[in-house]
C-alpha cells in the first residue's frame, strides 16, 4: 500500500541556486515555471512528509507568504497581479494581528490554566507535568530556581551562573 504523503513546507525559487539549495534539502519542483501563469520566472517547491500536520494559519505563515511575494515583487516590479497579492497579504496580516490581540486579551490569569489551554494537556498530562515540577523543585518554595534547575540536569552548581546568563538571553 502507497503512504499517504502530507505538504510540510512550501517555497518559491527564482535562482540557480535557489533550485540547487531546495533539492538538496529534499523539496520536489512541481512541473510549471510560474511564469506560464503570468507570474515571474519562478518554480514552487514542496517539501513531502508522511506525518500529517496540523498549520494553523497564523501570523508567522502570512508573513513569510508575504516575504515570498514581495521577493518575486521586487524580481518583476511591473507584475501587477503580484502587487495586488502583496497588498491582500498586507491586509491579511494586519488582520490577523489584531485577531491575536483580541485573542491576547481572553488569555486566563492563572498560568497553569493558560498552559493547560495552550498545550490542550490531558489530565494524565498534567499529572505528569506536575509530578516533573514537583521532581525539579528542590527548595519547595513553589517555584523552580536556576539553582533547581541546574541540579535537575545533573550539572554541577557551578554551572549556575551560565545558566543564568542564557535565561537572562531570553
Amino acid at each position: 500500500a502507497a503512504k499517504t504523503r502530507h505538504i510540510c513546507d512550501i517555497r518559491i525559487s527564482y535562482t540557480a541556486d535557489d533550485r540547487k539549495n531546495l533539492k538538496n534539502k529534499n523539496y520536489e519542483m512541481l512541473p510549471q515555471c510560474l511564469s506560464k501563469f503570468g507570474l515571474g520566472y519562478a518554480n514552487v517547491w514542496i517539501l513531502w512528509t508522511s506525518c500529517q500536520i496540523l498549520r494553523l494559519t497564523n501570523s508567522d505563515r502570512i508573513e513569510k507568504e508575504l516575504k515570498d511575494y514581495s521577493d518575486m515583487l521586487a524580481k518583476s516590479p511591473n507584475d501587477s497581479i503580484l502587487f495586488n497579492m502583496v497588498q491582500e497579504a498586507e491586509r491579511r496580516l494586519r488582520d490577523i494581528h489584531l485577531r491575536e490581540e483580541e485573542q491576547g486579551k481572553d488569555i486566563p490569569g492563572d498560568d497553569l490554566v493558560y498552559t493547560k489551554q495552550f498545550l490542550a494537556l490531558s489530565k494524565a498530562e498534567l499529572y505528569k507535568m506536575k509530578s516533573t515540577f514537583k521532581s525539579i523543585n528542590f527548595d519547595q518554595k513553589g517555584r523552580i530556581s536556576v539553582d533547581d534547575f541546574v541540579m535537575f540536569l545533573r550539572e554541577p552548581l557551578t554551572m549556575s551562573p551560565f545558566v543564568k546568563q542564557i535565561f537572562a538571553l531570553s
